[in-house]
């Protein structure tokens, strides 16, 4: 009788301590998700840039209590296997283990308004810039994971060739100036062959006036005509 009663109390033992361990593990569990889920958000889970584009801003926001220069930040792509993008750590960047496509091309920043917002700027954006970017913080849970998508550069329509638009300045004045140089050589010309003397003056460039007359011819046969009359001095 006193074996099984040690037996019973033995696996009574076991029981106890297996459901406190249980119940140790889903409190945790519990703790970690609920301090992962106040202490890091998303502002905008989805962002969208254009190829070319100059610069284009990944945000988390933090809890104020937490103090990134203790800790550490990785912005990691998680559609690409081993490419981070930008590690902060202990107050400076550490880029040792950045990765190539992303050298001299990121700018970690942080500062305090209302939340704690964390960033990475990325600047001359390309089409492989596309995917998804996650901030890891550890001991913060889950991390914050924006998609970032990139669409290609469209050209404007193609200008046709004769368009005024398209000509050179040069081409432009030239064409203003031949005009201007053709007249004023037209009018050096009739001025050096006298054209210009008499214009509106009197003499033997004044106009002759025509009178009917008749004339005689011949046998008495009388034409018709007309004489000149000069005018009178």
């Amino acid at each position: 009788m006193r074996v099984k009663g040690r037996v019973h109390e033995e696996e009574l033992d076991l029981l106890l301590v297996m459901g406190f361990k249980e119940f140790l593990i889903l409190f945790l569990g519990m703790s970690t998700s609920v301090v992962g889920a106040s202490q890091v958000t998303c502002p905008n889970q989805t962002m969208a840039a254009v190829e070319g584009d100059n610069n284009v801003t990944l945000t988390m926001e933090v809890d104020p209590s937490v103090d990134l220069m203790k800790g550490r930040v990785d912005v990691k792509r998680d559609d690409l296997k081993n490419v981070t993008v930008h590690s902060f750590r202990h107050g400076r960047d550490h880029l040792d283990i950045q990765s190539p496509q992303y050298k001299n091309r990121t700018t970690f920043f942080c500062y305090l308004k209302g939340k704690r917002v964390v960033g990475v700027i990325l600047s001359n954006v390309t089409l492989n810039d596309g995917g998804l970017y996650s901030f890891y913080v550890p001991g913060l849970g889950a991390p914050c994971t924006i998609n970032l998508t990139v669409a290609a550069k469209t050209e404007g329509p193609a200008k046709d060739a004769g368009d005024p638009e398209n000509f050179p300045p040069w081409a432009i004045a030239l064409v203003c100036v031949i005009p201007l140089l053709v007249a004023a050589g037209v009018l050096l010309c009739c001025w050096r062959s006298g054209r210009f003397k008499n214009c509106g003056g009197s003499g033997a460039d004044q106009d002759i006036e025509m009178e009917p007359t008749s004339t005689t011819g011949g046998e008495g046969v009388v034409q018709n005509g007309y004489a000149p009359v000069s005018a009178q001095d």
